[in-house]
């Protein structure tokens, strides 16, 4: 009896210990699987090739989070960043709650713990970012002395052009406070220079205007301790039919995404060819051309904005450098465009996007490339 009894003991504690070691395993993967951001699990997805002998991209490893999510927490992208004065990198992660009311996405910082040898979550903040594929993070210092402020660009549930701005203030759970958080059309930044300290501007609606695209820009100052709002100023738009606007302007980003498919040439340069950009809206990809840049990026989802589309773009090179292109009807075949681009360090990069572009014609045609353009839909 004694000796059944001694069995039936030690066969329980051998199941118990199964389960113990089945359960740990699967807590360790879900842990693993929830660290991995959502973009890293596209980029492992869409990355592998089908035939393993064929040529193609390389199979990049993606970016771990080196943390893990609380609850409530899924994390859509992580990059690193040299945020201090130390040898090691800091983590920003973009997070997204599971459930709430709102939907706003915020920041987090993995800082490297040197006694340890581990990352620990040092601070959480929130910006007013809702769309999850169009959060951009720049370090920058934008106040010129010599910390860096974190710049976070998005898009709230309204298509509208967001950015919160957090300052270093020190170690801890309040290592950053927010100084500046607004939405708008679109929104500028604007660097301390030796001429001037750094602004902010951002472009809102003008209700009371003559034209739908009138503006009123509103420009924000550096004060003792955040960006306050000053000057406004009333900006005009161009007078287009309304008829002519609504066949554009739909309020879907796919029906823009169309009337942009084609050539498009910068307006005012010097002498040298003008920056050129292609758009094709059937197979996803922007193309820029100039004197300093030819390249070819894969166009991601649009957002619909006020006057035009927000779209992100990414280079298979380099799939963590994220743009966000804001591009806006500013006339009749004309269109402005704007980049915003993911950065790890704190120098800003100077591209050639910017600027107004106006359709290319059939003389820039036979220079440029071939290919129809899609104009504004006729009525009937």
């Amino acid at each position: 009896m004694k000796r059944a009894i001694k069995v039936i003991s030690s066969l329980a504690f051998l199941l118990a210990f199964v389960f113990f070691i089945f359960f740990f395993g699967r807590m360790r993967q879900d842990n693993l699987k929830a660290s991995l951001p959502v973009a890293g699990r596209i980029v492992e997805l869409t990355s592998t090739p089908a035939d393993p002998d064929a040529p193609g991209d390389l199979n990049v490893a993606p970016q771990r989070a080196k943390i893990n999510p609380e609850w409530n927490e899924t994390f859509l992208d992580a990059i690193d960043m040299n945020l201090d004065d130390d040898e090691e990198l800091e983590q920003v992660l973009t997070v997204k709650p599971s459930v709430s009311n709102n939907g706003k996405i915020s920041i987090v910082i993995a800082d490297f713990q040197p006694n340890t040898g581990s990352y620990f979550r040092l601070w959480k903040g929130e910006t007013l970012a809702a769309k999850p594929n169009a959060i951009v993070v720049q370090p920058r210092d934008l106040l010129g002395d010599g910390s860096l402020e974190l710049l976070c660009f998005g898009i709230d549930e309204a298509n509208r052009q967001t950015l919160t701005v957090f300052k270093r203030l020190g170690a801890g759970q309040e290592a950053y406070y927010s100084v500046f958080s607004e939405s708008g059309i679109s929104i500028n930044v604007n660097d301390t220079s030796d001429e001037s300290l750094a602004s902010i501007d951002v472009f809102k609606n003008a209700l009371d205007g003559s034209s739908p695209l009138d503006q009123t820009k509103i420009v924000y100052s550096w004060g003792k301790e955040k960006f306050e709002p000053g000057t406004e100023s009333f900006i005009p738009g161009v007078n287009i039919e309304q008829a002519l606007m609504s066949r554009i302007l739909t309020g879907q980003a796919e029906d823009f995404e169309l009337y942009l498919d084609g050539l498009w040439i910068k307006e005012i340069e010097g002498i040298g060819q003008p920056t050129a950009l292609y758009f094709d809206a059937e197979g996803r990809k922007i193309s820029i051309h100039s004197t300093a840049e030819q390249q070819q990026w894969d166009w991601g989802r649009s957002n619909v904005a006020f006057s035009g589309i927000y779209a992100p773009i990414s280079n298979s090179a380099v799939p963590e450098m994220l743009r966000l292109l804001g591009i806006d009807l500013v006339g009749i075949d004309r269109v402005r465009v704007k980049a915003t681009a993911q950065q790890i360090v704190k120098f800003t990069m100077r591209e050639d996007w910017d600027g107004v572009y106006r359709r290319a014609n059939a003389e820039d045609l036979d220079s440029r490339t071939q290919g129809a353009m899609r104009k504004a839909p006729e009525e009937g």
